[in-house]
């Protein structure tokens, strides 16, 4: 399944929450299933008052998403704030199969635990992204990416015109010369 309509985004986000649509609409009290479900399956269009309400909703509930995601699938997807509180010995296996969902919507996703610190505060040793390995490097230019190299997980934002890795606080990696696959950070579940 491709997120490329506002509809399937917006059951994407309910589904990762573990809601029914009817859950949503009893949850809500703000619109009816049938309401719902029309938008869902993108034969209306959703009210920017109702859709600013539903975000808010979301972020509620534990899931951090944003209205632009929602409305062009631009941006970072959703992260399941969820995870917040689960002890160490949990979050591993949970973070794994709450990235796993995905595989079930996204063809060729992955997931990965970072190994590396390069993306810090952000993102951290520990910490999982998923994503989709891609050969076009102009596609993820200035980009969030993961980059597996020599069996290391790098996360940043990918500069194509000089082939480099770089983090928030300017720091470079190079990668013209070395092997590496990459890829774009399409979901991520963070440690807190």
């Amino acid at each position: 399944m491709h997120l490329d309509t506002i509809g399937k985004r917006l059951t994407y986000c309910r589904s990762l929450l573990g809601l029914s649509r009817q859950d949503l609409v009893d949850e809500m009290r703000e619109f009816t299933l049938k309401t719902l479900s029309r938008w869902e399956l993108d034969q209306n269009k959703i009210p920017q008052l109702k859709l600013n309400k539903l975000v808010n909703f979301l972020n509620l509930k534990g899931l951090i998403v944003s209205n632009e995601w929602v409305m062009s699938g631009i941006g970072i997807h959703p992260l399941n704030g969820n995870l917040r509180g689960i002890e160490d010995y949990n979050f591993d296996e949970i973070a794994y199969m709450t990235l796993n969902h995905a595989k079930l919507y996204i063809k060729n996703f992955e997931v990965f635990q970072l190994n590396s610190n390069f993306f810090e505060p952000i993102l951290q040793f520990g910490d999982y992204v998923g994503g989709v390995v891609t050969n076009a490097y102009v596609s993820v230019a200035n980009k969030l990416v993961f980059i597996i190299i020599n069996e290391k997980i790098e996360v940043g934002i990918f500069d194509y015109s000089t082939t480099t890795l770089k983090n928030i606080y300017g720091s470079v990696l190079e990668l013209k010369g070395k092997s590496f696959k990459i890829g774009q950070v399409i979901w991520m579940t963070k440690r807190f």
